[in-house]
């Protein structure tokens, strides 16, 4: 008999971890000459997850990601999802003055972004208590922790699963609206959520195991990083 708890136990980082077993060699992600297959990829997420955790985040954290399309923006998603954090995309077109809006509503207490928005990131973070400050992708982190995304995931030792606790119900995301018509709101995305909505989108899509998914739109967005 099927047991719908098993539901609720479910999560994302969970499921990358079973991509990784039973797929281990077979192509996951593709940024321009990098490729990564699901064990590295896994290894990859468990690293920077692990790294998140050694620079101060706790499980329950908001960790906004501020950037365009790539690899490391991928990794910084799941790895959020398996150290427990509470992942905050953010749209990479915002103002300097809209970023800070979202990071002090959402409570963020760690950010990554891209090096080349460094400038808005300064004028929003001015007088903001973010604990980690770091970058995604860059020759050097700018930083004075140092914290690369993309480094860490080749380069860091220790690439164990992390040791916390992240089911079904524990929140994975704060997704929020282009703020149009009034300021952005938050909607609150748990794992079961967000595994429901890839499971039905595979159905509905009619989804292979053997298709390769183009990331065409960016990935702050829904649409994007949830639907196609």
């Amino acid at each position: 008999m099927f047991d719908p708890s098993v539901i609720q136990q479910n999560s994302i980082g969970a499921a990358l971890n079973r991509s990784a077993r039973k797929y281990s060699h077979q192509l996951a992600l593709v940024f321009g000459e990098r490729q990564w297959r699901y064990q590295a990829l896994n290894q990859a997420a468990r690293r920077v997850a692990n790294g998140l955790l050694a620079a101060g985040l706790a499980p329950g954290d908001r960790l906004a990601v501020y950037g365009k399309n790539s690899d490391a923006y991928v990794i910084a998603w799941l790895a959020a999802t398996k150290a427990g954090l509470v992942h905050v995309p953010i749209n990479f077109a915002l103002s300097s003055d809209e970023l800070r809006y979202i990071l002090e509503q959402s409570g963020a207490t760690g950010l990554l972004s891209d090096i080349s928005l460094a400038d808005k990131v300064s004028a929003a973070t001015e007088g903001l208590d973010i604990a980690l400050m770091g970058t995604l992708h860059a020759d050097q982190a700018l930083d004075m922790q140092g914290f690369d995304v993309l480094a860490h995931a080749t380069t860091a030792q220790n690439d164990q699963e992390p040791n916390v606790s992240v089911d079904g119900t524990s929140l994975a995301q704060l997704l929020y609206t282009s703020g149009t018509t009034a300021a952005p709101k938050a909607a609150m995305m748990t794992h079961q959520a967000l595994m429901a909505e890839y499971m039905a989108c595979m159905v509905e899509l009619d989804i292979k195991g053997n298709d390769a998914m183009l990331a065409a739109l960016p990935l702050y967005h829904s649409a994007q990083m949830h639907v196609f």
